[in-house]
This record gives structure tokens, sequence and C-alpha cells, in this order.
């Protein structure tokens, strides 16, 4: 199935080591994050199955329509779906994470 056309939302991390930071979909830490990109994009979130319910029964009327469902619209994800032309690093979301010393296990 050919993907490239669904446009799938970008989301803010905050890295100890590199700030805030810009995250493709699949997990890529994609560049550091502008101004812009910190005001536009939202922290990653999950949503319980009955969210989606209550989001799906609110658009059809029949319950009111909460803000939180504004962020599962279409025009919400298009506007943070960046450009993935622009992954500076390529590398997935651990791999920022520092190395532990051999030997420097918990507890």
């Amino acid at each position: 199935m050919n993907t490239e056309r669904i446009p799938f939302p970008c989301y803010k991390l905050e890295l100890s080591s590199e700030g805030m930071v810009v995250v493709h979909f699949d997990g890529i830490v994609m560049r550091k994050a502008n101004k812009y990109e910190e005001n536009l994009l939202t922290f990653r979130t999950t949503r319980a199955p009955i969210g989606f319910e209550h989001a799906l029964q609110a658009k059809h009327g029949v319950r009111p329509w909460d803000q939180d469902d504004e962020e599962l619209t279409i025009e919400f994800v298009k506007k943070r779906a960046l450009s993935s032309s622009a992954h500076a690093s390529d590398k997935p979301l651990g791999s920022t994470q520092s190395k532990r010393k051999k030997g420097k296990g918990i507890g």
C-alpha cells in the first residue's frame, strides 16, 4: 500500500541533550524544533478506544463536540504533517540517549 499521500503528523519532544526536537510519526527524530514548530506541534499522546467512539458520536451530532476531539480531524493532522525530506538526523527515537558505561547496571 502506498502511504506517501497520507499525511502523518509530527510531534515535539523535549530531549535533555538536544532540547525540543521534531519527531516524525514513525518515531524518527527529524531535527531541532524552531520556535514555529514548538508552538504548532503537540506532544504525542494516546487515546483510549472510547475517546474515538465519543469523537465519532460528536461528529454525527449524537453528543457534544469536545475541544480535544479537534486533534482527530484531518485538518489538525495536515497542519502538523511536516516535510519528511528535512530529516536532519534520521535516527530512531532512542538513539539520542547516552549509552551506559559497561558494568554500570541498575541496582
